[in-house]
């Protein structure tokens, strides 16, 4: 059974009302929080997976919201976006199953790429990748660089 209620409000949205208040940081203590872009799994074989985990980590570092425990799951979120991708393509090529009885059905690779959506879903959620999951975590953003850093 998922989360109760109303889906919380981003805190863009709560800033911009004047709404947002100012909480502890709760998060300071937990995991400890990974600074740069690790090596992606071994299980990761395929460059499209390296390449959807180098670009989710860089986003879940400036999020701040990136430990060690969280590897494994945005593994299997990079695994499952190219699944996904893969299925999407196969399902614009082969859209519908026509039966022998003449009726006509989504084609298998459409349901399948329905099912890697939903579980992508959910693991983009788990890991704090939707505006809405955002707002639950108590995130640390990473310090911004200084300008100077940026040049050299």
């Amino acid at each position: 059974m998922g989360a109760r209620g109303p889906q919380p409000t981003p805190n863009d949205v709560k800033r911009q009302r004047g709404t947002l208040r100012s909480t502890p940081d709760r998060r300071a203590a937990d995991a400890e929080l990974v600074t740069t872009v690790p090596e992606p799994p071994k299980w990761l074989s395929l460059k499209a997976e390296k390449v959807e985990w180098a670009e989710a980590a860089e986003y879940l570092i400036a999020q701040g919201t990136f430990a060690r425990a969280d590897y494994d799951t945005l593994a299997c979120y990079c695994s499952t976006k190219i699944s996904w991708l893969k299925e999407r393509k196969l399902a614009r090529k082969h859209p519908i199953t026509v039966a022998q009885s003449g009726n006509v059905s989504p084609g298998p690779h459409y349901k399948m790429a329905k099912e890697y959506l939903s579980d992508m879903q959910k693991l983009a959620h788990a890991l704090g990748m939707t505006p809405a999951s955002r707002t639950r975590l108590d995130a640390v953003p990473a310090a911004p660089a200084k300008q100077d850093d940026l040049i050299q």
